[in-house]
């Protein structure tokens, strides 16, 4: 028996223990394990609520009260306001969009004259664009979902 003989003899079988080693590596490293076959990751399904009674409404907060003097000079408004958004928890940021969010609510209200404000249309329509117009201040913050007027005193 030569050395190119014995050479051959160990060359082939290492070489085919290599590439079997090879081939059971990459098919453990690259195929599902079990754990995933058996429970598929699916894609988030959206589920909408309509929440007409208010019943999911999360966390709320009170401003310090407004007076207002109103369009033209027409009146003073007491108004104090509360908020309620979607989630149940505000966030730590939150205080300080305080002051934007105040300039947008006296913004809104000091358009409306006091003989306006007595009509509980006007009230009910200032209330749907306090909503919309809180949630422009701060997009990413948490989304208003209801405007309370706790006290409204027309002078």
């Amino acid at each position: 028996m030569s050395i190119d003989d014995l050479s051959w003899k160990v060359l082939v079988p290492v070489s085919v223990i290599l590439l079997l080693i090879v081939f059971t590596s990459a098919y453990l490293i690259f195929s599902p394990s079990s754990a995933q076959l058996e429970h598929p990751i699916s894609e988030p399904k959206i589920i909408e609520v309509y929440d007409n009674d208010n019943v999911l409404t999360g966390a709320t907060y009170t401003f310090e009260p407004f007076i207002l003097n109103l369009k033209n000079g027409s009146g003073i408004l007491s108004l104090k306001v509360t908020i309620s958004v979607f989630e149940l928890q505000l966030p730590p940021y939150f205080n300080t969009a305080i002051p934007a969010y105040r300039d947008r609510i006296i913004s809104i209200v000091t358009a409306y004259s006091a003989n306006e404000l007595l009509e509980r249309e006007i009230r009910d329509r200032l209330q749907n664009d306090l909503v919309i117009q809180l949630n422009e201040v701060d997009k990413n913050g948490p989304e208003v979902v209801k405007v309370y007027f706790e006290e409204f005193v027309v002078r």
